[in-house]
């Protein structure tokens, strides 16, 4: 389209030029013959007798002419500069005298023929005899030829703007005179060249911006066009949101390193990762959220791994790391931990400050891989042990990990048959007051005891619960199931029942709460919902006007394993807590360790200046309870305590030794 457009103003330029030539000759021919034919007609009134004049010097006399033809004349037959002499004086009893002043400065030279050829009378600067050989075709042989024969008035362009026409002088139906007129027509020509030159100049700024516009715009197209190709191109082997390679490039990728790792005998590593969790982010702050907390992610471990590395996104919050020619699988186990410290460190991303962690998987090649499919297969796999262990954390492919999957989902689906079959219990742990030693309530805690494996661990079930959805039925059921069974027991007896972050993104709480302690007639009062710290993950006013509500019906709000999550003290003042329980890991290490002493010593200050119940969990040692209370802890529990049991009797027969203990203590 372009060129097709370039050609066609090219043409209408080159034709525009070539019109103007013709209109401008034609202009100038009639030009000449107007003057020569007046100049013809104005000489032979003179001219009384033409042959009379022949073979005189100048071919006129004095006593032929008027004065003031004879200026004209003499003006005329001057050098090619006469044009610009003064005009000769004009008889104003001459009407024509102004007409012929226009016209006869144009007159160089003319020469007055007879029919045979004869000259009769010329002006002075026909001194060129060959000029005047009218035999010669191209000093206007064929023109007087013609203007003699046939009577034409017939015009021969000469060099230096000069055009020469032959006259046909009529007297009657004779023609005895052919007048040569050579007509001077420079300034004309000037003139006129002027005039098409500014009215092309014209053509050409009109043709130039009719001409831009569909060129730019042809222009624009085309760039649009190649940019919307590059563009297919790049989304075809690369993400759309983050602009990492895609699963395409990435296989290619994978392949071609493959192959340089089996040529050259050295190792390579795939790293397979995820974000723990992340679709409490998408579901708490929104898509646009998430989006960009993976475009964030995305720029840290590009950050974090080598320029010869490859960094892709499959899909959703899983990404890939193609690490090529590392030493031994202990470098591609400091890569992974390099990359959970970058991701590991809180996110500002829309004005929230989201603190995320990363499981990773790891296959090292050429040998946990036939082929790059096969490899990023076992990287997979890596990655589904890594988050049963815990999340947070990276395992190596190792053989058996399919068979370990294998059995992951299997679980899964007698999970959903001991939901039917009521194969799941509560059971009961005492916590005890250290200012008396009493019971002050129970925890109730979840059992699987599976027909198959025996006691599943709550660990490796209640992942599999929350991640298939089955966390909303089993919550539910416990919830109804514990405040029934906790209507029964003594008014000062509390009850602990722990809350999953998925609860409040399936269930109404509220209702359900109100509904289940309606139906089983237990005291909102006596009620601490255990809420996680990863639950502050996804911290929106939903979920703060949900926790105030269940404040509001008297139930108390617990946080559960404080210290190990994404706990800030801002949360505190904001949510309606009323219970902090610390976290095992720290009682673990009670006495031992200063750090940890200091740590557990904050807490309990924190709590007493905020008026909040202090929990130690997991307390297993006399040492440790005696710590506890030396600090000013509130309550405790553990297996020095009590264990979990089916009924609070049984609990308490547990825990009757630890009593003694406590009271030992004291």
């Amino acid at each position: 389209m372009f060129f097709g457009l370039l050609l066609l103003c090219i043409a209408t330029v080159v034709g525009g030029l070539y019109a103007a030539r013709w209109a401008s000759d034609r202009i100038l021919r009639a030009d000449a013959e107007a003057i020569a034919t007046q100049w013809t007609e104005l000489l032979m009134q003179q001219f009384r007798n033409p042959a009379a004049a022949k073979g005189t010097d100048r071919g006129l006399h004095v006593e032929m002419i008027s004065s003031q033809l004879l200026a004209a004349f003499q003006a005329a037959a001057k050098d090619a500069d006469a044009a610009a002499a003064p005009k000769p004086a004009e008889d104003a009893s001459d009407p024509g005298a102004f007409h012929r002043g226009k016209f006869v400065s144009q007159i160089f030279r003319y020469v007055i023929f007879g029919k045979d050829g004869a000259i009769f009378a010329k002006s002075g600067r026909f001194d060129d005899v060959h000029a005047l050989d009218i035999s010669d075709q191209s000093a206007g042989g064929g023109a007087f030829d013609r203007a003699a024969a046939l009577g034409e008035l017939t015009v021969l362009p000469l060099p230096e703007q000069i055009q020469r026409v032959f006259v046909p002088y009529r007297t009657g139906r004779a023609i005895p005179y052919i007048v040569a007129v050579d007509v001077d027509q420079y300034a004309a020509m000037t003139l006129l060249s002027g005039v098409m030159n500014l009215v092309m100049a014209f053509t050409g700024v009109f043709m130039a911006g009719g001409l831009a516009i569909p060129v730019f715009v042809a222009w624009r197209r085309t760039r649009e066009i190649l940019r919307a190709e590059d563009r297919l191109k790049f989304l075809a082997l690369h993400d759309s949101l983050t602009g990492l390679p895609n699963r395409v490039q990435l296989r290619e990728h994978l392949v071609r390193s493959m192959g340089r790792a089996e040529r050259h005998g050295c190792l390579m590593a795939v790293l397979y990762l995820d974000l723990d969790r992340f679709k409490i982010v998408n579901d708490s702050f929104g898509h646009a959220t998430g989006d960009a907390l993976l475009v964030e992610v995305a720029g840290r471990l590009e950050a974090s791994v080598r320029d010869t590395d490859l960094v892709g996104r499959l899909g959703g919050d899983e990404f890939v790391v193609v690490a090529e020619e590392i030493e031994s699988p202990d470098c591609a186990a400091q890569l992974a931990d390099r990359i959970r410290d970058a991701i590991a460190v809180p996110h500002h991303v829309n004005g929230h400050d989201l603190a995320v962690s990363t499981s990773i998987g790891i296959a090292i090649g050429p040998d946990d891989g036939r082929d790059a499919d096969a490899f990023l297969k076992n990287a997979d796999l890596a990655l589904a042990r890594a988050k049963v262990d815990g999340r947070n954390r990276f395992r190596f492919f190792e053989e058996d990990m399919d068979a370990a999957l294998q059995e992951r989902r299997r679980i899964e689906q007698e999970l959903q048959q001991a939901v039917r079959l009521d194969q799941l219990e509560v059971h009961y742990q005492p916590q005890f007051d250290l200012s008396d030693g009493h019971v002050s309530g129970y925890e109730a805690l979840l059992r699987w005891q599976h027909p198959r494996l025996g006691s599943v661990p709550p660990g490796l079930f209640i992942p599999i619960a929350e991640d298939s959805g089955l966390i909303s039925e089993i919550g539910e059921w416990v919830l109804r199931t514990a405040t029934a069974y906790a209507a029964t027991w003594p008014e000062d007896t509390r009850l602990a029942v722990n809350l999953s972050p998925a609860q409040f993104k399936h269930q109404d709480l509220v209702d359900l709460l109100e509904r289940v302690l309606e139906e089983t007639g237990f005291p909102a009062e006596r009620l601490d919902l255990e809420i996680t710290e990863g639950l502050l993950l996804q911290q929106t006013d939903e979920v703060i006007d949900t926790l105030k509500r269940l404040d509001a019906l008297g139930i108390s709000i617990a946080m559960d394993d404080f210290g190990t999550g994404y706990s800030s003290l801002s949360y505190l003042t904001r949510l309606p807590v009323r219970k902090i329980k610390i976290d095992r890991s720290f009682i673990a290490s009670l006495g031992d360790n200063s750090e940890t002493n200091a740590i557990v010593n904050t807490i309990v200050g924190l709590g007493q200046s905020l008026n909040v119940t202090i929990t130690a969990e997991g307390v297993e040692t006399p040492s440790q309870l005696r710590f506890l209370r030396d600090c000013g802890c509130d309550e405790v529990q553990g297996f020095l305590a009590g264990r979990p049991a089916p009924r609070i009797l049984d609990a308490a027969a547990e825990g009757g030794a630890g009593a003694s203990v406590i009271l030992d203590v004291a």
